[in-house]
């Protein structure tokens, strides 16, 4: 398999975490999914775009509240993205949100509910431990030719 999406699904049903009660299930769990891929692909195609990066940062960081603020009030009253049970799609959404906020440090202060989803994954115990071990490298998140994320590290 190559397709980053379709991995994320077979493991979401090898491990029991995408759900399979019913069809609206699935098409609901898959549309959060695929929701959540727009952004990172929204997000990769900045790191990636010709012309002048700064300029495009900036009109990046003027639009994305919007997005965030979605997500924000989705998350409300939520424990994970389809409620109170880890779902496969909360392992793509937290590894979106770090990226964005290894971007952009203070791109969260405005929302509460995003900061406390991502908080309560990186405490979850194997992720904790992943996230602390030398295993676990922040950068480069994108390929060497991004303008951003794509060295070792990030100034």
């Amino acid at each position: 398999m190559t397709q980053s999406l379709t991995i994320l699904k077979y493991l979401g049903r090898k491990y029991n975490m995408f759900g399979s009660e019913s069809n609206q299930e699935l098409a609901t769990k898959e549309s959060l999914l695929e929701s959540v891929y727009d952004m990172r692909l929204r997000f990769t195609m900045l790191c990636y775009q010709p012309g002048d990066f700064p300029a495009n940062k900036a009109a990046y960081l003027a639009s994305i509240p919007d997005t965030l603020k979605n997500y924000d009030r989705f998350l409300e009253g939520k424990k994970w993205m389809t409620g109170h049970e880890l779902y496969v799609g909360d392992f793509l959404l937290w590894s979106v949100l770090d990226a964005l906020v290894l971007f952009e440090a203070t791109i969260f202060d405005s929302f509460t509910n995003i900061r406390r989803f991502k908080e309560s994954f990186e405490s979850l115990p194997q992720i904790a431990k992943y996230l602390t071990s030398d295993k676990f490298k922040k950068f480069p998140i994108n390929g060497a030719v991004a303008h951003w994320g794509g060295k070792d590290e990030q100034v």
